[in-house]
């Protein structure tokens, strides 16, 4: 049988089918050798210039091959003097410098009732507690036992409506809610 020969893209020579690999893998084959395969991957990696300081610089080993591919610059700062973004400088906020009013975001603008998402009653029971917590401040004593060395305070609800307003709602440390929920519930 007359066995079928290519010539290796690196190296030019002329190769011949061997037995060891199957046929459909010799037809995408390209080079004679594993060297010679090597040697053509490695021409990839070869010393390019530098589009800014027209320097020649070389694959270090740094960045994978598709970087290395998309690579123009030797270095960042090479990068950035080519990358010119001065014009760009009037977009960019200065300190000190004010934007237009309309555009700012205004301090109570989307809160309570002006926010689209508002629930009002609907609102869940841990919201309720975050916003009591939020307009209310953190609890910092148990206004039953008085305590003021404890490590966490609750806002504790009296009527079980779950409404907005302070009259219906008392700070008590972690033990005091407890309590006062068990006897609530009858336990």
């Amino acid at each position: 049988m007359i066995y079928p020969t290519k010539i290796c893209e690196h190296c030019k020579s002329e190769f011949t089918y061997r037995k060891t690999v199957s046929l459909e893998r010799w037809l995408k084959q390209k080079n004679c050798s594993t060297k010679c395969g090597y040697d053509s991957r490695r021409k990839f990696f070869e010393s390019k210039y530098c589009l800014h300081c027209n320097k020649q610089f070389g694959h270090d080993g740094s960045v994978s091959s598709t970087k290395w591919g998309k690579r123009k610059y030797c270095t960042v700062e090479c990068r950035l003097k080519a990358t010119d973004t001065s014009h760009m400088e009037q977009y960019r906020f200065k300190e000190g410098e004010q934007r237009s009013v309309s555009g700012q975001f205004k301090i109570g603008q989307m809160t309570n009732e002006k926010n689209p998402k508002w629930k009002g009653e609907n609102a869940s029971y841990a919201a309720i507690h975050i916003w009591m917590r939020n307009h209310f401040g953190a609890p910092k004593l148990c206004e039953y036992c008085g305590d003021t060395n404890r490590k966490m305070y609750h806002w504790a609800n009296l009527s079980g409506t779950y409404t907005r307003e302070r009259s219906d709602w008392i700070r008590l440390c972690v033990p005091c809610h407890k309590r006062r929920d068990y006897v609530k519930k009858g336990i």
